[in-house]
């Protein structure tokens, strides 16, 4: 289970209410935001570098590029280049298939790093009744951490909060979006609150585009 940060609300040292509140707050991005956020998205298999102890450190080596689903100006990862990953919590064993998103790396000029990568491995979940993608979706625990990759399930979530499970579906979704515009290119979103079905107090923020 990921590592979560907690976050305490309180409303001074001598405040006298009981007014003090724990909670837990989790930043997830939209398939969408992600799709316009890339001037890179292609269907790949990657090897996970070796965690360093700090996810500025990480990296993944792209082992081959299988299909290109968006490309701006030629943009897109090529065989055995290192791509900063920055993420946390990623698994070193073996290579993975994955939808991998990627844009120039504002920090290496010449280089490129991971938007998002989705493992296409179809969830396998023997009591789907309980399965909440939501909690191994990738996120961050606080606005301006990086991204915590710590499942390989294949899982999205859309602008609306509605989540994906199947690789093939996911795939399309992508697609459609890309098709919409294939050269929109964002930098910029709003992160909406975003409450699960059922008793939950924690918060809930997805990333969507930033609306015109």
């Amino acid at each position: 289970m990921r590592n979560l940060i907690m976050i305490a609300t309180v409303c001074g040292l001598t405040c006298t209410s009981s007014a003090v509140a724990d909670t837990y707050s989790y930043y997830y991005y939209s398939l969408e935001w992600v799709v316009d956020a890339s001037d890179s998205i292609v269907e790949a298999t990657v090897v996970p570098g070796k965690y360093k102890g700090n996810p500025i450190f990480s990296t993944a080596t792209v082992k081959s590029v299988d299909r290109v689903l968006k490309s701006i100006n030629k943009a897109g990862p090529v065989k055995d280049e290192v791509l900063a990953t920055h993420v946390a919590g990623v698994k070193e064993n073996g290579a993975h298939q994955v939808l991998l998103f990627t844009r120039p790396d504002p920090k290496n000029p010449g280089k490129r790093e991971v938007v998002y990568c989705i493992y296409l491995n179809k969830v396998v979940n023997p009591d789907h009744q309980k399965f909440d993608p939501f909690l191994f979706l990738p996120c961050h625990t606080s606005s301006w951490q990086r991204l915590e990759f710590s499942s390989w399930y294949c899982l999205a979530a859309d602008a609306k909060g509605k989540t994906y499970t199947d690789p093939k579906t996911i795939i399309e979704l992508v697609e459609k979006r890309i098709k919409q515009d294939p050269k929109r290119l964002i930098s910029k979103g709003n992160y909406l609150k975003y409450l699960p079905k059922g008793e939950d107090t924690d918060d809930h923020n997805l990333l969507v585009p930033q609306e015109k």
